[in-house]
């Protein structure tokens, strides 16, 4: 199973499906599931923009956010996903952050992207990320390559000017702040947003 994580990137969808063993089901309410719309992938304005209208989408007082993304290949009988954060340093102590499972798609060879909107967090803090995959039996692994992923969250101003050339392009290009590959998959992980990430 080929996983990447990066930041940002898109919710899934919550799928009818049986709770693993030691799973408590989770139903959605009306409040849950617009928190689930406010937590999903930002739709970037079409360009060009100026430097006044990101300031407008990125105003001075905004809390810094940590964009979660990650895609698999395939999976096998996957209920859903975690995502635990350290702020004491990759062997820190991790806690969980996402209130409620990010829904897996069971078992498909459809390749997937995921997210998770981290919010709020404090600019300039350095954090470390981990994501926990839950099966349908109710047993769970860290998805491989994301144990440690290091995430420095940008400043106001930072962030704005990333924002700036990801929609205007900068040469041509979108911009990355940090990329690492771990070995064992082809595991890949890099920043693309709020964030800068390296392992």
């Amino acid at each position: 199973m080929k996983h990447l994580l990066f930041a940002p990137a898109a919710i899934g969808c919550f799928l009818a499906m049986t709770a693993p063993a030691g799973v408590v089901a989770q139903y959605l309410s009306p409040e849950v599931e617009t928190q689930m719309k406010l937590h999903s992938c930002p739709e970037y304005p079409a360009g060009p923009v100026t430097e006044a209208d990101v300031a407008g989408l990125i105003p001075d007082n905004m809390p810094g956010h940590v964009m979660v993304k990650w895609k698999l290949e395939s999976q096998e009988n996957t209920y859903g996903f975690n995502i635990y954060r350290s702020t004491t340093g990759p062997n820190g102590k991790y806690i969980k952050v996402n209130p409620w499972m990010i829904p897996g798609d069971g078992t498909t060879n459809v390749p997937k992207v995921y997210c998770f909107n981290d919010t709020p967090t404090t600019r300039g803090m350095t954090l470390h990320y981990y994501i926990e995959e839950v099966t349908m039996d109710g047993t769970s692994a860290i998805v491989e390559g994301t144990m440690g992923t290091k995430v420095t969250v940008k400043s106001v101003a930072n962030e704005r000017a990333w924002l700036l050339r990801k929609i205007n392009g900068a040469a041509g290009n979108a911009v990355t702040t940090g990329t690492a590959t771990a070995a064992a998959d082809k595991t890949t992980t890099a920043a693309d947003g709020v964030s800068s990430a390296t392992k």
